[in-house]
């Protein structure tokens, strides 16, 4: 089967032929009709991969941390063989798709061959001819939905997790930065609740767009000098790095709220902590950092601060799914099933 993938190494992204998936109990093989380009989490993955090995290492210090690890444990020799075999090994690309089912493994309930089914996850759920997602990864669509629109479940779920940690309230001006398929989800999410929408994005908006959900559209300072809630969906470019830095803090509102479920470098993070401790902003929800994983990041301290460690797309019921499936295999294993 065809599927895009990209060499670790050097960044080239080539449609190679790979062997179709082998079939596992509790998964779900589906062949795609439809896959969402993210023009923020794969460009950034793109944008990776063609650094150099040194840039490599400088933008992901959580994966430094993990080899380092790794030395310790297994030694530097494995290791080395390890990390060289990752970087040769082309990484399949795509996180959202949509297409029909072609088999279900042993266990799994709910789904069947022919069902059309939306699919999430991360080399999962990826620009192939046909993907081996999880059974909780993926769900049937429902009537009245077409498949097109289906493949962007995940984007979705990031979406509505930023209306859910944000606690919006009817009639707020809610701001979005950057009007991709996530920013135009959240648009729509918000037109649901009776909100007020500002957009911006350096690109031109559509006017269909702007026309059905209400949308006003606004330059960056205006917006954010209106907004009650600013939602961020930007990649991590030269252009976009601080973007809200803390000039731009202090032009908002006092109880303002950033949400932030692109990339931590857009927020300035040591500006946001110290407006929300004086007081000069309400509060943030985060998904995101500068530094991944987030620990010991001081945000954490302040009470009007959410923090999720990059799970955006992972909603209440794909937890609440995940949790079912987990139980019924440790079920599985103590009857000895599995």
């Amino acid at each position: 089967m065809k599927q895009v993938s990209q060499n670790l190494r050097n960044g080239i992204i080539d449609i190679e032929e790979v062997p179709v998936p082998g079939l596992k109990d509790n998964f779900v093989l589906v062949q795609n009709n439809f896959s969402i380009i993210s023009s923020g989490t794969e460009k950034t993955k793109i944008d990776l991969g063609k650094k150099k090995l040194l840039q490599k290492a400088k933008s992901r210090p959580d994966l430094v941390k993990k080899v380092i690890d790794k030395i310790k444990s297994e030694g530097l020799i494995k290791t080395i063989k390890t990390v060289n075999t990752r970087l040769n090994t082309p990484s399949p690309l795509g996180y959202s798709s949509a297409g029909t089912v072609v088999a279900v493994g042993g266990l799994v309930k709910g789904i069947q061959p022919g069902d059309k089914v939306a699919c999430a996850g991360a080399g999962k759920a990826t620009h192939s001819e046909l993907v081996l997602v999880g059974e909780n990864l993926c769900v049937k669509i429902p009537t009245g939905c077409d498949m097109k629109s289906a493949s962007s479940v995940a984007v979705g779920s990031i979406a509505m997790n930023g209306v859910r940690n944000a606690d919006v309230r009817l009639g707020e001006f809610i701001a979005v930065i950057g009007l991709g398929n996530i920013g135009k989800r959240l648009a729509r999410l918000a037109r649901a609740l009776n909100m007020n929408i500002i957009g911006y994005d350096v690109m031109p908006i559509d006017e269909e767009f702007a026309k059905e959900v209400g949308l006003m559209k606004a330059d960056l300072n205006t917006l954010l000098q209106s907004s009650d809630y600013i939602s961020i969906h930007v990649p991590l470019l030269d252009s976009t790095h601080h973007l809200l830095n803390a000039e731009k803090m202090s032009t908002m509102k006092n109880t303002a709220k950033i949400i932030n479920t692109s990339r931590g470098g857009v927020v300035d993070e040591d500006a946001l902590y110290e407006a929300i401790k004086n007081g000069t902003l309400g509060g943030a929800a985060l998904d995101v950092f500068e530094k991944e994983p987030a620990i010991g990041n001081k945000l954490a301290e302040l009470d009007n601060v959410i923090l999720t460690p990059h799970i955006g797309a992972q909603t209440k019921e794909a937890q609440s799914l995940a949790a079912n499936v987990i139980g019924e295999k440790i079920i599985q294993i103590l009857r000895g099933v599995i």
